[in-house]
């Protein structure tokens, strides 16, 4: 018999589709706000409100993707 991985893309079953755009647009979502957080300390200034909302609200949107 043989073992099917549950991230396997075939024909009938695309759900590891799902894990790949998962990952794709997570690691997006750091490097961005890596570079935002460059660019407010580097460049323009000091931190301000919309910049927390976007660091604190960040990690809610990473930690239920982590299995």
């Amino acid at each position: 018999m043989e073992t099917v991985s549950p991230y396997t893309v075939s024909a009938t079953n695309r759900s590891g589709l799902i894990v790949i755009f998962e990952t794709l647009f997570m690691t997006w979502m750091i490097i961005v706000n890596l570079i935002r957080l460059y660019m407010r300390l580097a460049i323009n200034g000091p931190l301000k409100i919309d910049d927390v909302v976007v660091f604190t609200g960040s990690p809610f949107l990473i930690l239920p993707l982590i299995p």
